[in-house]
C-alpha cells in the first residue's frame, strides 16, 4: 500500500525496481564482482541507467554507440530498455554472483562464507548543479549447499549523500533525496535454502526470482521439485509479499506462481508459467493474471531457437522470438530476432510495468533485428545489423515511443600500433520520422599488464531518454576516460570520468570504485 507518498516518489520507486532488476541481471563474471563493468552493449542501441544503485536518472538510449567506457560502466547499463523491452516474456537468466577469491574450500568444520564488498564513490557536476555521494554493495553467500542442509544470503546496500539532498528539480535528483536523513540501506535479499528437503530448491526470506515472466522480489517462501522423469519433468510454486522499494507501506502486495518445465524431446525445452500479482496503490488496486509459455530448441551444435508468448488478463500481451546460428568453426555468429506488444500497457502492477507513473501509457509496436559478427585469425573482427522499429499506430508515436531504422557496424582490431593496444570503432546510420543521421564512436584499450588496464573514447547518442524526469534528451555526444588496478585475485580499483555534451548543457561524472572478493 503506498499510503501518503507522493506520486513521483512512487515512480521514482517503480524505476529503482527496474535498474536494481538489471544490476543484478547484469552482474559479473566469476572473478570479478557484482559491480564490475559490463562492456558489452545491448543490441539496438546503448541504454544507461545512470548509477542506479543510488536511483539516480534512468535514461534509455534510443541513439547509437561505440564501444562504451570499460571502468565506468556499471552492470545497470543494461537497465531500463533492456527490462520493459528486449526482456518482455523472456525469463531473467539466474545472476552470476561474485565468486569467492580462491577456490579452496573451507576447513572441515568451520562455515564457508563467500562474496564481495564495492564501495563506490561518484561525483557529478552540471553548471552551478553537483551532487557527491558513496555507495557501499554486500554480497555474501553463508554455507556450502553441497555441504551444508541450510545456507544462506545476503544482498544489501548502504548509501551516503556527501553533499546534501540535490533538489527534486536538480539534474542529479535521486530516490535518497526524498528522506531527511543522508545514511540509508537497503536490504534486497536475504533468505535461507534448506539443502535437505529433497527438492531441487526451498528458500524461505526476501528473495528475488529472475526466471519468471516478470521479475519478482518478494518475502515468502519458492520451492521447485527435482527434475524427474524421461522429460525431466519440473514442478515450481512461490508467494510472499512483493517488496517495493521506497513505498511507504506493503499492505496489499503480493505474488503467487506456479511453472512446469520439462523436456519432451532431444534439444527441446518448454516451460508454461501462471503469476498473480496484486499492487496496492494510492488511487486504487492494480490486480494482474499473467500467463506465458516458451519453447527452446537446439537443432545440432549450430542453431538455436526461441520463443515465447504472454497473456495478460487473457488477452494477448507479447510475443517474441529469435535464432541463432553459430557455423562450427567458422567465426560466424547470426542471430535474428523478433519483439511484438501487442496490448497498450495501462497502469499494471509494479513487476509489469514499473514505469507507468512516469511514462502513462505504453502503446503497441514492433521491433526486428538482424545482428552479424565475423571474427578472424588476423586478429580483428567485423559486426554489423539492423534495427527495424515500428509503432503500429502512426498516432501514438512519441517521446520514449518511436518508429526508427538503425544500421550499424563496428570494426574490431587487436594489437593496434603496439601489443595489447585493442581498438573499435563503430559507424551507424539512422533513419526516423523523415530525417536520417550519421554518427561515428570509438574505443581504445589497452592490457598494460595483468593488474593495469585503460581505456578511453567517445559515442554518441541520437536520443537519451530520461524516465525518471520525463524528458528526451537530443544530440549526445560523450567522451570518457577509465582505468582498472587490479593488484590481487582479491581486489579491484576503478577510476573513470565521463563528459556529456548535450542539446541542454554539459554533464561530468567522476567515478571512483573499490572491490573486495572474500
Amino acid at each position: 500500500m503506498l499510503g501518503f507518498a507522493s506520486r513521483r516518489h512512487r515512480a521514482l520507486g517503480r524505476a529503482a525496481l527496474a535498474a536494481l532488476v538489471c544490476a543484478l541481471v547484469g552482474a559479473c563474471a566469476a572473478d570479478d564482482t557484482l559491480d564490475e563493468p559490463v562492456s558489452s552493449v545491448p543490441e539496438g542501441g546503448a541504454t544507461q541507467t545512470e548509477w542506479s544503485e543510488g536511483g539516480q536518472v534512468s535514461t534509455e538510449v534510443v541513439g547509437t554507440e561505440a564501444a562504451q567506457p570499460d571502468a565506468q560502466e556499471e552492470p545497470a547499463q543494461q537497465a531500463v530498455h533492456d527490462a520493459v523491452t528486449d526482456r518482455r516474456g523472456e525469463p531473467f537468466p539466474e545472476p552470476e554472483w561474485a565468486q569467492p577469491a580462491d577456490e579452496e574450500p573451507a576447513p572441515p568444520g568451520t562455515l564457508a562464507v563467500d562474496g564481495s564488498l564495492t564501495t563506490r564513490y561518484i561525483g557529478r557536476w552540471s553548471g552551478g548543479d553537483h551532487d557527491n555521494d558513496i555507495y557501499s554493495l554486500l554480497s555474501a553467500q553463508i554455507g556450502d549447499p553441497e555441504h551444508d542442509p541450510y545456507t544462506g544470503y545476503i544482498l544489501g546496500r548502504v548509501s551516503k549523500d556527501l553533499d546534501g539532498s540535490a533538489g527534486e528539480n536538480s539534474p542529479f535528483a535521486s530516490l535518497e533525496d526524498t528522506y531527511d536523513n543522508s545514511l540509508n540501506g537497503r536490504l534486497y535479499e536475504a533468505y535461507v535454502d534448506f539443502n535437505d528437503a529433497g527438492l531441487d530448491l526451498l528458500r524461505v526470506g526476501r528473495q528475488a526470482l529472475y526466471d519468471t515472466p516478470a521479475y519478482v522480489r518478494f518475502d515468502g517462501v519458492a520451492a521447485a521439485t527435482e527434475p524427474g522423469g524421461s522429460d525431466r519433468h519440473q514442478i515450481g510454486v512461490y508467494g510472499g509479499q512483493t517488496v517495493h522499494e521506497y513505498e511507504s507501506s506493503p499492505d496489499g502486495d503480493s505474488v503467487v506462481g506456479a511453472y512446469v518445465a520439462n523436456s519432451m524431446w532431444k534439444g527441446g525445452k518448454t516451460r508454461v508459467d501462471y503469476m498473480h500479482l496484486e499492487d496496492e496503490q494510492q488511487l486504487g488496486s492494480d490486480n494482474n493474471d499473467l500467463w506465458a509459455a516458451q519453447l527452446q530448441q537446439a537443432v545440432g551444435r549450430e542453431v538455436f531457437l526461441k520463443g515465447g508468448y504472454q497473456l495478460l488478463e487473457n488477452e494477448p500481451r507479447e510475443f517474441d522470438a529469435r535464432a541463432t546460428w553459430t557455423p562450427t568453426d567458422s567465426g560466424w555468429v547470426v542471430q535474428g530476432s523478433y519483439y511484438e506488444l501487442m496490448q497498450t500497457e495501462g497502469s499494471l502492477a509494479e513487476e509489469l510495468d514499473p514505469f507507468f507513473d512516469t511514462l502513462q501509457q505504453y502503446f503497441p509496436y514492433s521491433l526486428s533485428r538482424l545482428l552479424l559478427s565475423k571474427t578472424f585469425d588476423a586478429g580483428y573482427s567485423l559486426e554489423g545489423g539492423a534495427d527495424l522499429r515500428r509503432v503500429d499506430d502512426a498516432q501514438d508515436e512519441g517521446d520514449f515511443n518511436r518508429d526508427y531504422d538503425r544500421y550499424h557496424l563496428t570494426g574490431t582490431v587487436e594489437d593496434f600500433c603496439v601489443p595489447d593496444l585493442t581498438l573499435a570503432v563503430t559507424g551507424d546510420y539512422w533513419t526516423s520520422n523523415g530525417s536520417d543521421a550519421n554518427s561515428m564512436g570509438f574505443d581504445l584499450t589497452r592490457e598494460f599488464s595483468q593488474t593495469f588496464r585503460g581505456s578511453f573514447g567517445s559515442y554518441y547518442q541520437l536520443y537519451k531518454n530520461d524516465f525518471l524526469l520525463d524528458e528526451e534528451r537530443q544530440d549526445v555526444r560523450t567522451y570518457y576516460v577509465a582505468v582498472r588496478y587490479k593488484p590481487e585475485k582479491r581486489l579491484t580499483w576503478g577510476l573513470g570520468f565521463e563528459h556529456e555534451d548535450s542539446d541542454v548543457g554539459d554533464f561530468d561524472t567522476l567515478t571512483a570504485r573499490s572491490t573486495w572478493n572474500f
